[in-house]
């Protein structure tokens, strides 16, 4: 029987791994979780949203997120903070907060370092920040999105035909 290998980015709106310790996440799909929020039970994409996402995964504290200021973000990254059933942290919003009470996703992420991650709204992981560096991710985000979506100039406009 043949089996689909699993897809990786190689290029695109991600980071470099650099030498990361360990295996890593990055160009790879995060996994999906069953979570409980305030209301019910749901699946991690659902609160995740549709778009950007700074996720602190179960053993991260979350307080974490709260430090990197969420600035003018462009596009927006929502902060998710998924507490370990045992968890008894208090996070203030914007942050949202889920809790991994079946402690799936802690299993899952279990072999990797603690630190933030940074996801696409396709689920892929752009990038990863470790906790000793989780204060760079504004910044790396920002290098990040410029060189993705470079800045209108009134020359690359007049290039591409368009207005600046």
């Amino acid at each position: 029987m043949k089996y689909k290998p699993k897809p990786r980015f190689h290029r695109g709106f991600l980071l470099d791994a650099g030498a990361a310790s360990g295996e890593t996440l990055v160009r790879k799909l995060f996994p999906q979780a069953l979570v409980m929020t305030a209301s019910s039970f749901e699946l991690l994409d659902d609160v995740l949203g549709d778009g950007f996402a700074l996720l602190a995964p179960p053993g991260t504290p979350p307080h974490v997120l709260a430090q990197i200021p969420p600035g003018d973000a462009k596009p927006p990254i929502r902060p998710v903070a998924v507490l370990d059933k045992e968890d008894a942290s208090a996070v203030e919003p914007p942050i949202v907060i889920a809790r991994d009470l079946p402690g799936d996703l802690a299993a899952l992420l279990g072999r990797h370092p603690v630190g933030l991650f940074l996801l696409r709204p396709d689920r892929y992981v752009a990038a990863f920040f470790p906790l000793a560096s989780a204060h760079s991710a504004p910044e790396r985000i920002a290098r990040l999105v410029g060189e993705t979506w470079p800045p209108v100039t009134s020359e690359s406009a007049a290039r591409s035909g368009g207005t600046a």
